[in-house]
């Protein structure tokens, strides 16, 4: 604490007396086992209110509707928190009703009309959910591109077709993660 009075011009009791006025206007359980338990008790529900959603029957509903939801995830709670409830959606073996390719135009006919704006984001991660719907292994990649810098992210499939975006597109960065 010496230190950091020292470094910021400041006595050592008023940088206590600060931390402390900090630490009383932080909201109570931050970084407990509670706060754990209730996040993944949030994280769980997330998850099945969206294995609902992807059971919605008539197809062009069900893609607006994981659009929004998608939408929703990303403005709340951000990239990795999204990722990671999208990504632990179960791949279903059921009767495969759509193809790569119908999912592919499904998700961004729907995407390209929307009134909310959708983004590289959205479309991977309803791609990703339709795919696994129709019993398809998918996975988000996550690229960069260096000169300009920008990054974009899209769904390929494991047989290495690319849906709910442009192949050209997604050529132009380096792909540096891959979600499941």
């Amino acid at each position: 604490m010496r230190a950091a009075a020292w470094r910021y011009g400041m006595s050592q009791r008023r940088l206590a007396a600060d931390l402390d006025a900090l630490l009383s206007d932080l909201p109570s359980g931050i970084g407990t086992q509670e706060e754990e338990r209730r996040g993944r008790r949030v994280d769980l529900l997330v998850v099945a209110v969206l294995s609902v959603l992807r059971r919605v029957a008539h197809p062009q509903l069900r893609a607006w509707v994981l659009l929004a939801a998608a939408r929703a995830c990303f403005a709340t709670v951000g990239w990795s928190r999204t990722l990671r409830w999208w990504t632990s959606l179960p791949t279903r073996g059921r009767p495969v009703e759509s193809s790569a390719a119908e999912i592919d135009v499904r998700v961004r006919r729907h995407a390209t009309g929307s009134v909310l704006g959708h983004t590289c984001k959205e479309r991977a991660v309803v791609c990703l959910a339709e795919a696994r719907t129709a019993g398809l292994g998918a996975a988000v990649v996550l690229g960069l591109s260096f000169y300009p810098l920008a990054t974009h992210c899209w769904c390929v499939l494991d047989s290495g077709v690319i849906v709910g975006d442009y192949p050209d597109v997604c050529a132009a960065f380096q792909a540096v993660a891959l979600h499941r």
